[in-house]
């Protein structure tokens, strides 16, 4: 069998993991497991009736962020032989990089590099990752920063600070935290490349390169064909030196190593535990887990439990939701009442249990009262490009490309597309962020008063801070639109100091306002709006933002009929984020006033 870096990744999360790929690729003719149990896991990888694959999923919006991705590691190895040197072998077709390969019991192990530069003395070793050097936020303590390479430091003296440095250590060696994950493809690397080698009798170094968070784009004077200049001293690419850490790595990694070699000798599938490695609410999580997690994904989960981190039996015990699950409780009403201590958990509980929805008139009210009319509804759409793409912007940065209004002059006085104003760059490859500036101030006109009414106003109150700063001639007249701005999510879920500044009791103050089971435990918009309408977001041929991303992304590619279909899908899209915050907001007014 041929086992890449990434199926070793995959098939080390748990020990049915090889059987159940092995099931999935050979659709039932694996020699894996009994046949009524291959049956029942097949359900759960093909649709019974058209045989569509379950498993695998829609692949178009990475196609679309391909290009985006294929530039960084282009960058980054055109950086790197900045620092390091010439000769280095590096391709953005995978079948063409270096490649290292071993067999062991008639599977062969193998992985491409993406960056592999070797002299007389040392071979050095480049991943690349379309992270950020923010997943370093948390390690400042162990990573140090000369030019633009990484090192980890040596362990601190100060008894305090061997404590805080041993505990970030730890999390390097945890495949599953936001940034060990890099760690550990690495040294999954790293493990291959020295198995696959007759003797190591050159130094090996081994980067993760990444793209510096610090990096700001000052001026136009490249384009994606040229290698971004250095800005205010910083690279765009940022090394960071896991020699070391990859070098402790090894022995966990041949344990898992030898562990896969027995699990790949499995017949039986058999229960497993759930655990950490599922990755149940990560983007990483397991492609197998609606067939693991079949009794657990299920209206009413014990998934629903809001904000759950662990569950209380007493002060000194507690649980956590895979020592739940793994003991059989399922549901939210499967959890002992005495266990929960959180007060909104309490709610989702007696929610289920007598099939009711929850609702605190008094602070809705007093939260609506809070609003002035005319309310300006409010809703960005932004692409997060990898490079920065427009003066001002860092990898990452929420470059705005659409806007949609509906203006609400009086209560309930709001048209669907009468009331309704909108703006969408035309172009891709040009800075329409001024232009998107000036019509929302147009638009927006507070000289009499009104509100700016958004839903989770941290994405829009910081897409207008950062408009102020690229464009200080609007300072002002943006600043004043962010200053109004109300959080319609406010009134549903809660916000401790709008309710505290209104004189509620702390009791009330820990409380959501809301609660309906068909809310599932979330609070998106999407959950939110069918509570009160019968619109839906599942017959729009774009549904959510990444959806939006990726077709802003193929504004430059495609002919111009299809292009002005795929304008109009965004618009429509956009225009159905703000008419669901004017429905929801209709809808809250009047359940308080029944």
């Amino acid at each position: 069998m041929k086992i890449s870096k990434t199926i070793f990744k995959a098939y080390t999360r748990c020990p049915i993991c090889p059987a159940l790929d092995d099931i999935y690729r050979k659709k039932g003719l694996s020699t894996f497991s009994d046949d009524d149990e291959k049956e029942e896991i097949l359900r759960y990888m093909f649709d019974t009736e058209t045989g569509d694959d379950l498993i695998e999923e829609d692949q178009s919006q990475v196609e679309t962020m391909l290009p985006y991705y294929t530039m960084v590691e282009q960058h980054a190895m055109e950086i790197a032989q900045k620092i390091f040197g010439d000769n280095i072998i590096h391709n953005v077709e995978t079948k063409k990089q270096k490649k290292f390969s071993f067999v062991d019991k008639d599977n062969e192990f193998y992985c491409y590099l993406d960056g592999y530069q070797e002299d007389n003395n040392k071979i050095r070793v480049f991943e690349v990752k379309a992270t950020t050097t923010s997943a370093l936020a948390d390690f400042t303590n162990i990573f140090s920063k000369n030019n633009s390479i990484y090192h980890l430091n040596p362990m601190p003296k100060d008894e305090k600070e061997q404590v805080a440095y041993q505990k970030n250590l730890e999390k390097l060696f945890d495949r599953y935290h936001s940034f060990g994950c890099y760690v550990f493809d690495l040294a999954v690397e790293r493990f291959i490349i020295e198995k696959s080698l007759d003797k190591l009798d050159k130094d090996m170094e081994y980067y993760l390169c990444v793209l510096n968070n610090n990096y700001q784009l000052q001026e136009l004077y490249h384009n994606y064909c040229d290698p971004y200049l250095p800005s205010n001293n910083e690279e765009l690419i940022s090394f960071i030196d896991l020699t070391s850490i990859t070098k402790l790595y090894m022995d966990k990694i041949d344990i898992l190593y030898q562990q896969l070699l027995k699990n790949l000798d499995r017949f039986h599938v058999g229960k497993q535990n759930l655990g950490k490695y599922c990755e149940v609410k990560a983007k990483s999580k397991c492609c197998f887990l609606n067939y693991c997690w079949k009794d657990i994904l299920v209206d009413g989960s014990i998934l629903e439990y809001y904000r759950l981190k662990k569950l209380s039996e007493t002060k000194k015990i507690k649980h956590t939701l895979y020592e739940c699950v793994n003991q059989g409780m399922y549901r939210i009403d499967s959890i002992p009442t005495n266990w929960l201590l959180n007060p909104n958990q309490k709610i989702q509980y007696n929610c289920l249990i007598n099939d009711n929805e929850y609702i605190n008139k008094n602070k809705i009210k007093k939260g609506i009262s809070q609003i002035v009319y005319p309310i300006y509804h409010l809703d960005f759409e932004s692409f997060s490009s990898p490079l920065p793409r427009f003066k001002g912007e860092k990898p990452y940065s929420q470059s705005l490309f659409q806007f949609s209004i509906h203006i609400e002059k009086k209560m309930k006085d709001c048209d669907i597309e009468k009331n309704h104003v909108q703006f969408l760059a035309q172009r891709n490859d040009l800075d329409c962020r001024k232009e998107l500036a000036k019509k929302l101030i147009e638009t927006i006109d507070l000289t009499n008063g009104g509100t700016v009414l958004v839903y989770n106003k941290n994405f829009e109150c910081t897409r207008i801070a950062e408009l102020a700063n690229f464009f200080p001639e609007y300072k002002n007249e943006l600043l004043n639109i962010k200053n109004r701005i109300f959080d319609l999510k406010d009134l549903v879920e809660n916000n401790q100091k709008l309710y505290s500044s209104l004189g509620f009791t702390k009791d009330e103050l820990n409380t959501i306002n809301y609660y309906n089971n068909n809310l599932h435990g979330s609070f998106s918009i999407k959950k939110v709006l069918p509570l009160f309408s019968k619109l839906s977001y599942k017959d729009l041929s774009i549904a959510n933002g990444l959806e939006a991303q990726a077709a802003y992304a193929k504004f430059s590619s495609l002919p111009e009929d299809e292009l002005q279909e795929l304008r109009q899908n965004l618009s429509i899209y956009c225009r159905q984020d703000t008419w669901a915050m004017v429905v929801i907001l209709w809808g809250l007014i009047d359940k308080i006033n029944k």
